[in-house]
């Protein structure tokens, strides 16, 4: 757990050294905690590790999930009683080029008093020395200040924070300061100019509380609609709302992505929206209404080239027990996808591999795990719209179910029927051209010798080459309750372990192995047919992961 002045004021200390206080270094030292998930914050002050564990002589917890006061003249690890995390200067928000909140401020002392929202006070100076300040004091940059052009990103992002929202006093120290979240991305001169600024340019703001002033009813709430999935050089519509004070000021903006999105009128809430190249885009809404707070919501666009996975497939030697075959595929868009899913045995003697499935059966399952349906010999149900897709397996014992899918995450379980075992081809073939689109299989299965190994073949179809990371994975799958993963997974060319090649490419993508035994590939493919072969190195047999994403 980082500890107050770590990492950028404690010199030559390790992380453990510094939260043992090696040194006697003493301060506030100062630690926060934060489950976003469960919406939670833990702030204590004078935290320290000893050798029977953590000690700390204030703590706090505070509930993400409610604006509830804590009690009249309760502490936390600030003197005012005040969470910390919220009010501190993140680097990202210094990106954005505003900091859109109050800031938490020092002071080098204060009177005995607090007022709304602070709830305690540590003081000897009485409440009637009014030249002090008390706890929950609000202070903010005067509008005359002139923020200088050449300052840096950080030091303007922080001012105009200043200049809206102002910084509440929240304990006493040596010097008039706010605070600033640690980050190795912050230059060591990204806030210098900060100390030039006298205190003369400051005023202090009446306090308003708990159900007046940006607390009073009425505050903006604001929808951005449900994400989106597009072609490139198409035009998405946008549908926002809002609920908010008559005058108040819409906005859309670009708040992530590769390009900036090209909008017909950012200052609707229906407008239409263009993007120059391919990405992930997030579009953020918000509504202001000069009272409140600024309300925002955001709506993600992925939008997609000319390429297209129209066919993925997984070649993998079936058995029993966990050495079925078992498929996991995505569909991404916002529109229904028809799909024919297939798993071929018979027909793969032909093609000259020895041991195949004599009789393969196939179940789908949905992302909760609920079954959709299930078929053994594809012939028995729906023959006549597998036969129209011109893709019907060519032998009757062989399954297929032809489904029109929502965007989502798939399962395809393919086993030998009374547990018989052989080679297996699963396939799931896109039928719409348009539309929403096959961006990942996954297939864990048996990996095993020259003619167990597992083959992955995917189609590219469209004018654009498509992006893929290959993965194979194996000693990731224990802690997901797979019995004897494969060891050290390797295809049979190019890679072994990620980490020899790729490393940083492989990392900016998100989909990196958890293990570094693990390979992966990512590569650039134009139109046309591919194949994956994954198997174990050195001879290595047992259950393994074979994915192919397309991003």
């Amino acid at each position: 757990m980082p500890v107050e002045g770590w990492p950028k004021g404690t010199g030559d200390l390790s992380l453990e050294e510094w939260q043992r206080d090696v040194e006697e270094t003493g301060g506030d030292r100062h630690s926060i905690i934060v489950a976003p998930g469960v919406g939670s914050i833990w702030e204590t002050w004078l935290a320290c590790l000893t050798t029977s564990g953590w000690e700390a002589s204030n703590g706090a917890k505070f509930d993400l999930n409610s604006n509830a006061v804590r009690p009249a003249g309760w502490t936390s690890g600030d003197a005012a009683g005040l969470p910390m995390f919220p009010a501190l200067v993140r680097y990202d928000e210094c990106e954005r080029g505003m900091v859109e909140h109050a800031l938490r401020l020092v002071v080098a002392q204060t009177r005995r008093e607090y007022i709304y929202p602070a709830n305690h006070y540590a003081s000897t100076i009485p409440a009637t020395s009014t030249n002090h300040p008390a706890m929950g004091q609000r202070f903010r940059l005067k509008a005359s200040f002139v923020i200088p052009d050449d300052w840096t990103t950080e030091e303007k992002a922080v001012l105009r924070a200043l200049k809206k929202y102002g910084a509440i006093v929240a304990d006493n120290g040596h010097f008039f300061s706010v605070s600033i979240c640690p980050d190795d991305r912050f230059a060591e001169s990204a806030f210098d100019h900060l100390a030039t600024i006298d205190v003369d340019n400051f005023e202090v703001v009446t306090t308003t509380g708990p159900e007046e002033g940006p607390r009073s009813p009425g505050a903006p709430t604001v929808d951005a609609g449900p994400d989106q999935f597009a072609d490139l050089g198409t035009t998405v519509s946008l549908h926002g709302t809002v609920d908010a004070l008559a005058g108040a000021t819409v906005q859309w903006n670009s708040y992530s992505g590769p390009s900036e999105a090209v909008f017909t009128n950012a200052a609707s809430v229906e407008t239409e929206v263009t993007f120059p190249q391919t990405g992930s885009y997030v579009l953020e809404l918000s509504a202001d209404d000069g009272v409140h707070a600024i309300a925002y919501d955001a709506v993600a666009v992925f939008v997609a080239g000319n390429e297209r996975l129209s066919n993925i497939s997984t070649r993998a030697a079936i058995g029993t027990g966990e050495e079925v075959s078992i498929g996991g595929f995505i569909i991404r868009g916002d529109a229904p996808q028809n799909v024919l899913i297939r798993a071929l045995g018979p027909s793969l003697t032909g093609l000259g591999v020895a041991g195949a499935l004599a009789d393969p059966t196939l179940e789908l399952y949905d992302g909760s795990g609920e079954q959709i349906a299930t078929n053994d010999n594809w012939k028995e149900v729906q023959e006549q719209i597998i036969a129209e897709t011109g893709l019907a397996p060519n032998d009757a014992h062989e399954a297929a179910i032809w489904a029109s899918l929502m965007p989502g995450n798939y399962t395809a379980v393919v086993a030998g029927r009374e547990e018989s075992s052989g080679v297996a081809l699963t396939e799931v073939y896109e039928l719409q051209q348009s539309g929403a689109r096959l961006a990942n299989l996954s297939t864990r299965g048996f990996v095993g010798g020259i003619d167990w190994v597992m083959i992955g073949g995917v189609i590219i179809t469209g004018a654009d080459p498509a992006t893929v990371v290959l993965r194979g994975l194996g000693p990731s799958l224990a802690p997901f309750g797979v019995q004897e993963p494969l060891a050290n997974p390797s295809p049979l060319a190019t890679n072994d372990d990620w980490k020899t090649t790729q490393q940083a490419e492989l990392e900016a993508t998100t989909l990196a192995p958890p293990n570094d035994r693990e390979p992966a590939i990512l590569t650039s493919l134009p139109p046309g047919f591919y194949t994956a072969i994954l198997r174990g190195l050195d001879g290595g047999t047992e259950i393994a992961l074979l994915e192919v994403y397309n991003f």
